[in-house]
């Protein structure tokens, strides 16, 4: 079979695929309009965007603070127990 023909029996069969998907598209009622870009189904929920949680300087060096004297408390235990 030559390539060219090929070409044309594949791109019969995408414009086929392309109808009926926009006849499903049609049925369901939604839009496919970024769907395929963001990975998403149609009709899928996008996701919650991810958020970080900062930690001002002050509050990591209360954290760092408490911490070491957590460690002092449970060496002084430990000796005591000795």
């Amino acid at each position: 079979m030559d390539v060219s023909r090929i070409v044309k029996a594949l791109e019969d069969k995408r414009s086929l695929l392309d109808t009926a998907i926009a006849e499903v598209i049609a049925l369901n009622g939604h839009s496919q309009h970024g769907a395929a870009v963001a990975g998403l189904t149609i009709g899928e929920p996008p996701p919650p965007p991810i958020t970080t949680r900062k930690v001002s300087a002050a509050a990591r060096r209360k954290m760092s603070l408490a911490q070491k004297a957590r460690w002092v408390a449970r060496r002084k235990a430990a000796k005591i127990a000795r």
